[in-house]
């Protein structure tokens, strides 16, 4: 599921498998044995691969139907925060 759901990445990103090759740091032919199954990514590179695309490490594996990011999440998570704060800012004047 992880090699296919890089290479339909690819295709619907526009990206190349050079750019991410230098994003992982890896030659060419590694990714190539990735893609055929020859040879496993690390978890390391897996999370670079989700990264690259800005995905979730979830979505590789076809764990999640969404495409949001681990960072997407974060960001949502800190503005909800920031309401919650608001909120309870706004209710310690009131019972002030």
């Amino acid at each position: 599921m992880l090699t296919q759901t890089i290479i339909q990445l690819l295709s619907e990103t526009g990206k190349t498998k050079t750019s991410l090759c230098n994003h992982l740091g890896i030659a060419r032919t590694t990714l190539d044995d990735y893609l055929s199954g020859t040879t496993y990514m690390t978890s390391d590179k897996i999370e670079k691969a989700a990264e690259f695309f800005g995905v979730s490490v979830g979505y590789l594996f076809g764990e999640q139907s969404s495409k949001t990011s681990l960072s997407e999440i974060k960001k949502l998570m800190k503005k909800q925060q920031e309401l919650l704060n608001i909120i309870a800012n706004s209710l310690q004047i009131v019972n002030k």
